[in-house]
């Protein structure tokens, strides 16, 4: 035994002591001028300061350390390697160490500022992000534009993560599904603010304009919780157009085969001394009755959206910025059987108005200390519905105040960072539906701590803990993990796990249900759900002819402590209300090939499975109107100069589960099953300088659910159902539009 153990001891610990054998310590200074021209200076080094957060490490090797608030390091000499000290906005510095016993002074200086140089070429689509501890993909402004993208839920046609599907047959209202969920547990955020929830919920991915994004950020699991608890399956968050960043004038038009028009327009201005704004408006309308099926009920409702948003942002350098901006909208949605219908038995009418209004203010302020800054956010939302769908009138009203102080510093250098603040959310709703009123009021007062860990470029921790009081509820606990590590370059592993927490909004999460005759029976008061996820991600970048690709796969697994459900399952004619303890998991898989074996030319392979269960019909069974397995393949080609761009994606979606309908007569019973399908995408655009002019085409295989609405012919009678929807109701769309820009 002694033969094997002082031989591993010999390895483990004196073969480094002689190779580490002695320590150099340094001191790096940095030279630049202030803005009025002078240079600073510090009593030891006239002209020079210290720079703390400097990387520091042997050429070639993982050995480094960063300096720490006095620009110090402390470093294992490493014999025949030479050292590289870098810092984000200076010139890399590379030195030989004559003489270890020396302290070693090193100066880096600012990066020469050139004159304007304008590099011409385009983002990727979409990509992940290589150094986030927390796995996110970008779809990027060019990835925006390859399709119509008339607002957020038709922006992600090349995404295999991201599901957007109709929650019912007859009132447009759709949900994005991050890992095989519902989207009421992911968080969509606009600019890291907490904004589509509540009675946003059904038609709220409706309410941000596709030309209005700069970006989306997609990111799956638990996120940060910085931006609260709400996060279980996954977080959108999308970046809108800035001031700063916009164009000078933008103005899009669109039109559809289906008599869909949009108008979208936004404009700069600068008043100067830091200040600038920037106007954006938008409007739809669709006024044609479409009926495809010839069921006498409209396949998509007809409506008008009426969009404003003005934002003022200021910035000092260095020291302060603001960011201010609000939103108005209106909106009118009308659908149910044909308008004219004037047999009443057979009429079902569908009035939806939603009334909208949406502020924030976000303000930052930067130390002296470096790495250290405070910002906060505060934010309010108006949200007035009035709803009749068909026999069914709903009233809901929802005023919520949203407001987050942040503190962010570092420890020494910049590997240990520190984020720390409080939080506050205050939603007052206010529900009628029918005869029954709902009144429900959540103050939340929050606070939380966030510390980051890094090393080098190769490992990232970040432990995170967050706790919320409730008024109605009492405490929530959010402990949550991220871990990034690179082990070789180009190879990054993820992992991550937390906790997440929701309260529903019963009525405005399952308004497809009110376009059925099915009665709602609330057998339990909703309770916060309450959930675990933990997941593992794999994403490797490659070259091919010099071009970046890249392979992503991931799992994540979702198991709820509590679930409020909605089940369709115990009979035909109910929906069940109740909460689910310890029975609801979910577990996705997903693998995506991002290629560009030429230049422009861009291609995307992706499949999708998720595996969703959950108590339904008393006993444990796949989720319905889910469809558990989808492929996407997506190709984008630019030519020379970007002057013509040709896009297109297939989707292929597996067959799932329907929820029952045993006990209707057989006309109006449906199989237990539907089967699997595939849609087609396209799009040509053509660019000049100015001008750019597109053409395209949604559902080019024409596929559409057959018979989506159950006993159509009897809308008021106790069979009618139009909740059941898997698959497309409006069949082929043909478009075509324009975009003018001027910078």
């Amino acid at each position: 035994m002694k033969n094997v153990v002082l031989p591993i001891i010999f390895h483990l610990v004196l073969l480094p002591g002689i190779v580490f054998s002695q320590n150099i310590r340094g001191i790096v200074y940095e030279t630049h001028e202030d803005h009025d021209g002078h240079q600073r200076s510090t009593p030891e080094k006239p002209h020079l300061t210290t720079l703390p957060g400097a990387n520091v490490y042997w050429a070639g090797t993982t050995v480094g350390a960063t300096t720490d608030t006095s620009g110090r390091f402390v470093l294992p000499l490493h014999a025949g390697k030479k050292l590289v000290i870098s810092y984000v906005g200076f010139k890399n510095d590379t030195i030989s160490i004559s003489d270890p016993g020396k302290e070693v002074q090193i100066v880096l200086s600012e990066n020469a500022q050139l004159s304007e140089v304008v590099i011409h070429d385009m983002l990727p689509g979409s990509y992940m992000s290589r150094l986030k501890p927390i796995g996110t993909q970008i779809i990027s402004s060019a990835g925006l534009t390859k399709a119509a993208c008339c607002n957020l839920a038709e922006s992600f046609q090349s995404s295999a993560s991201v599901d957007v599907s109709y929650s019912d047959a007859v009132t447009g209202a759709r949900q994005v599904k991050l890992l095989g969920l519902s989207g009421i547990y992911s968080q969509i955020m606009t600019e890291n603010i907490p904004n589509i929830r509540g009675l946003s919920t059904p038609f709220g991915i409706g309410y941000i304009p596709g030309p209005w994004m700069e970006s989306i950020q997609v990111s799956k699991g638990v996120a940060s919780v910085i931006n609260g608890n709400e996060s279980i399956s996954g977080q959108i968050n999308i970046e809108l157009k800035k001031p700063e960043t916009a164009e000078d004038l933008y103005i899009n038009g669109y039109l559809s085969s289906d008599m869909k028009a949009e108008v979208n327009a936004d404009a700069v201005i600068s008043p100067g001394k830091g200040w600038t704004s920037l106007f954006l408006i938008h409007g739809e309308n669709n006024s044609e009755p479409i009926d495809n099926n010839k069921d006498n009920f409209l396949d998509i409702p007809m409506t008008k959206q009426l969009h404003f948003m003005n934002r003022w942002d200021y910035e000092n350098h260095g020291k302060y910025e603001s960011k201010t901006a609000i939103q108005l909208m209106t909106e009118d949605r009308t659908g149910g059987t044909i308008p004219g219908t004037e047999n009443q038995a057979t009429d079902y009418p569908i009035s939806i108005k939603n009334n909208r209004a949406h502020f924030f203010t976000k303000n930052g302020f930067v130390s002296q200390k470096p790495g250290t800054s405070l910002g906060t956010i505060v934010s309010g939302t108006y949200h007035d519905v009035q709803a009749n769908i068909g026999n069914n009138k709903y009233s809901g009203l929802q005023k919520s105040v949203y407001a987050n102080l942040i503190y962010q510093t570092i420890i020494k250098n910049t590997n240990h960072e520190i984020s720390s603040g409080a939080s506050f959310n205050g939603d007052d709703y206010s529900e009628s539906l029918n005869d029954s009123t709902f009144a429900r009021t959540d103050i939340i007062p929050g606070a939380f701590v966030q510390y980051t860990w890094r090393h080098l470029d190769n490992i990232t921790l970040m432990a995170a803990y967050r706790a919320d009081y409730n008024s109605s509820f009492g405490v929530f606990h959010t402990p949550r993990v991220h871990l990034r590590y690179a082990p070789v370059k180009n190879h990054t592993f993820r992992l991550s796990a937390g906790k997440g927490y929701r309260i529903p909004s019963v009525i405005a999460e399952n308004m497809g249900y009110l376009a059925s005759s099915r009665e709602l029976t609330v057998l339990e008061e909703a309770k916060p759900e309450d959930a675990i996820n933990a997941g593992i991600s794999y994403f490797w970048e490659f070259k091919i002819n010099g071009n970046t690709s890249s392979f992503v796969a991931d799992y994540f697994h979702t198991y709820f402590i509590n679930m409020y459900n909605a089940d369709p399952d115990l009979d035909a004619r109910h929906i069940y209300f109740y909460n689910v303890h310890n029975n609801a998991r979910a577990n996705s898989y997903q693998a995506e090939l991002n290629l560009q074996p030429v230049k422009r030319l861009e291609v995307l392979l992706a499949a999708r499975y998720n595996d969703v269960m959950g108590f339904s019909g008393n006993k444990i069974q796949a989720k319905p109107l889910v469809s558990p397995f989808k492929m996407v393949a997506s190709v984008s080609y630019r030519t020379k100069f970007d002057k013509w761009q040709f896009d297109g994606t297939v989707h292929h979606l597996g067959g799932g589960r329907i929820p029952v309908t045993t006990g209707n007569p057989a006309e109006f019973t449906r199989s237990n099953k539907f089967p699997s399908y595939s849609t087609v995408y396209a799009q040509i655009t053509r660019r000049f300088k100015h001008w750019e002019w597109y053409l395209g085409g949604e559902n080019l295989t024409n596929f559409k659910q057959k018979d989506p609405v159950i006993a159509a012919s009897d809308p008021n009678g106790q069979f009618f159902d139009a909740s059941l929807i898997w698959g497309p109701v409006q069949g082929r769309m043909l478009y075509f539009g324009f975009r003018f820009i001027l910078k």
